[in-house]
């Protein structure tokens, strides 16, 4: 995955945001810092970079990722983050924008009128607990170490990821296979796009994931056979 000249040159006067996701969603792929730094570069002097961290938090070096420095620079940048991942808080739907004060400040115009307090409590509480998201960490480690050992058992290809799913290419249309996993009572998410044969697998508590290593065992070499 690269964005270099050939795409910032494709942002023309009549594109005003640029939306990326990094790391990406579903490929588990993390852009380099520099390549995204020399995309911002070319491309925020015309218009606004949103870079969506939904994920960063889970990557080896979150720190090394980010695009927050921009920011701070105040470049025309945005940089969002979720409680939804590592956090563990997707029921709350709650998340949070860095921006420099001027497009702060064109943000804050357009802000749910009546937010959730329950939904704030939460996200503050959680966002101060370390001991949680280093746990959370460590189970997402582990538990993409469990299926990735799995995958490279049944020889499937998969993409190195920096979040909390794995990408991986299973060779045959991913509904179908999709289907044959519900029957076992495991779900799995099917196509993306045109990426017939490839499927996402998200991570979970370690029990969960051995019984899908299981499952995704008989069902992926029944199929082969």
């Amino acid at each position: 995955m690269r964005i270099g000249r050939k795409r910032a040159a494709a942002v023309d006067d009549g594109v005003s945001l640029v939306y990326l996701c990094n790391p990406n969603n579903p490929t588990g792929l993390a852009l380099p810092r520099e390549q995204l730094d020399a995309f911002i570069d070319r491309v925020a002097p015309r218009a606004v970079v949103l870079i969506d961290e939904a994920y960063n938090e889970l990557a080896a070096d979150p720190a090394a990722q980010s695009m927050l420095h921009r920011v701070q620079a105040g470049d025309n940048v945005i940089v969002t983050r979720t409680f939804s991942k590592i956090h563990g808080l997707a029921g709350l739907r709650i998340g949070y924008a860095m921006a420099p004060p001027t497009l702060a400040e064109t943000l804050r115009q357009h802000v749910m009128s009546f937010p959730s307090s329950v939904a704030y409590a939460g996200a503050l509480a959680s966002y101060d607990d370390r001991a949680f998201l280093q746990h959370s960490r460590r189970m997402v480690a582990e538990g993409r170490s469990l299926v990735q050992e799995m995958l490279r058992r049944n020889r499937v290809r998969y993409l190195p990821t920096e979040a909390n799913f794995i990408y991986a290419d299973i060779g045959r249309d991913a509904d179908a296979f999709q289907a044959a996993m519900k029957a076992e009572g495991v779900l799995i998410r099917g196509v993306y796009g045109p990426y017939r044969t490839w499927s996402r697998v998200s991570m979970g508590r370690l029990e969960d994931l051995e019984r899908f290593a299981e499952i995704f065992d008989r069902v992926y070499n029944a199929r082969a056979a």
